[in-house]
């Protein structure tokens, strides 16, 4: 499936996208579990629920007991997230390969905005990002498109930037996210073919097709 590869603006997903912190967020989820009372997540399982927002999947899962959950959860993210913080495979390579071509690129997660700066800060990616948002900045998290409005109006990029711009995710929260921006996405690091969208195994991947 084809796709723009001259954009005028990109809009980055983080957690799976650029980084790898799936064995990080599986522990934490996990340890809330356990204070919780609950078994442990397996891997497979907690895939099924890492698309949705913790301040919207918590309520849904352990309702009254859900900000004492959440307590857990940023406990041990707190903790531990800088330790098990990895960029995937070309994933510099490719923002800085973005970056020579001046196209504008912002930063839109649905992990918890202290923590997203934190990470980015601790690779040296901020200089890449004119604005990055995480969850419980906007008034809703992705798939809503509050964050990306808000994170264009931190950049001052016009929301007309939108009718050009590509989306790069790894989860059916990112495509549903672009789609109610009316915007192209392409699913990367090997996430799930949804048969929608365009999507690579990898970033080298992208990075041949962006980088000609």
């Amino acid at each position: 499936m084809t796709f723009n590869t001259t954009p005028s603006l990109i809009i980055f997903d983080w957690d799976g996208t650029l980084v790898s912190t799936l064995g990080l967020l599986h522990d934490a989820h996990n340890h809330a579990r356990k204070e919780l009372g609950y078994t442990a997540w397996t891997l497979e399982e907690y895939k099924k629920h890492m698309h949705n927002s913790s301040l919207k999947l918590y309520p849904e899962l352990y309702g009254e007991r859900a900000e004492e959950g959440l307590g857990h959860l940023y406990k041990y993210v707190e903790e531990n997230h800088l330790t098990g913080l990895a960029p995937l495979d070309n994933a510099l390579e490719f923002i800085e390969m973005l970056s020579s071509k001046k196209i504008p690129m912002v930063l839109v997660s649905n992990k918890k905005h202290r923590y997203l700066i934190k990470e980015v800060a601790a690779l040296g990616w901020k200089k890449y990002f004119l604005s990055i948002v995480g969850a419980g900045e906007a008034a809703n998290d992705k798939p809503d498109p509050d964050p990306v409005y808000m994170a264009l109006e931190q950049a001052k990029i016009a929301k007309e930037s939108l009718k050009n711009a590509l989306y790069f995710g790894d989860t059916t929260t990112d495509v549903e996210c672009a789609k109610s921006l009316g915007v192209e996405c392409v699913l990367t690091a090997g996430a799930l073919n949804c048969g929608e969208v365009a999507a690579f195994d990898n970033l080298s991947s992208l990075l041949e097709v962006f980088d000609k």
